[in-house]
């Protein structure tokens, strides 16, 4: 287990999770995760409801401490770093529903994602578009081009369909220089005919450089959105791999609520 640990530590690339745990008055939350998110591709996250899938995802970013163990990103052990010490370093998530501000326009939107990681303060958004360094705006263009977005650029954010609000708050926080965005249930709310244009566009951001980790429990998307998949249950790592590899697992497929591996379906 230490030598498997050391290689997964000496990873040049992505997020290495290594004897992660915690515990939340006496209840673990998550035991012993050891885990890797690559670089360069999309990665679910996927289990029963308290797997501690979403606590993985609050230790990565900083939201809580892990009680032991070592999460490696770039080298740089950052279990125990804060919020905005983590996001500075590139990784970001998301939370579910959606968080734009409705009474300003998409570019303002992605243009206070590049301000915000400035610490600038909230007075200043009116003028949030004046006040944008220069190099913000092409920044901000190619990702509404990358969004599909463009022909929305200048509309409220309130005006957009819900799928379009999400991959807006994506983009977000994209413009603050972050190459690894963790999605907590992206797809939740959406309409199911809106879910593979949906899921192109975070391919498209992948093609394009990005890096993705999602939690999701509609298994069907996550096999047609993930290139790899971590299963968890009781709050360990139950295997990892390719998403056709995992998913196909006949044991992991009892461990979630009864899934049938073989028709994909989900509760």
């Amino acid at each position: 287990m230490a030598q498997a640990a050391s290689a997964m530590e000496a990873a040049s690339s992505g997020i290495s999770l290594i004897g992660v745990a915690k515990s939340f008055g006496g209840v673990a939350a998550v035991r012993d995760c050891t885990a890797e998110i690559p670089f360069g591709c999309i990665t679910g996250i996927v289990g029963p409801n308290g797997a501690g899938k979403s606590t993985v995802f609050n230790l990565i970013c900083g939201f809580v401490a892990p009680d032991a163990g070592r999460i490696v990103y770039r080298g740089e052990n950052i279990a125990g770093l804060s919020p905005p010490q983590v996001f500075r370093r590139g990784i970001a998530r998301s939370f579910q529903g959606v968080r734009t501000l409705r009474n300003l326009s998409v570019l303002e939107n992605l243009l206070l994602g590049a301000t915000a990681a400035k610490a600038l303060s909230r007075v200043w958004l009116p003028f949030v578009t004046r006040k944008a360094d220069e190099a913000a705006v092409p920044k901000a263009w190619q990702l509404l081009d990358e969004l599909g977005l463009t022909e929305a650029a200048n509309r409220l954010a309130g005006s957009l369909s819900y799928a379009e609000q999400k991959l807006l708050a994506i983009g977000r926080l994209m413009m603050a220089d972050v190459d690894m965005v963790l999605l907590d249930e992206p797809l939740g709310g959406l309409d199911p005919n809106g879910i593979d244009g949906f899921i192109a566009r975070i391919h498209s951001l992948v093609e394009r450089g990005r890096t993705v980790c999602v939690v999701e429990h509609n298994l069907n998307a996550v096999r047609r959105m993930t290139d790899r998949v971590i299963f968890m249950a009781d709050g360990t790592v139950q295997a990892s791999g390719t998403t056709g590899e995992v998913l196909a697992r006949e044991d992991l497929a009892r461990l979630y609520l009864g899934v049938t591996a073989a028709k994909g379906s989900h509760p």
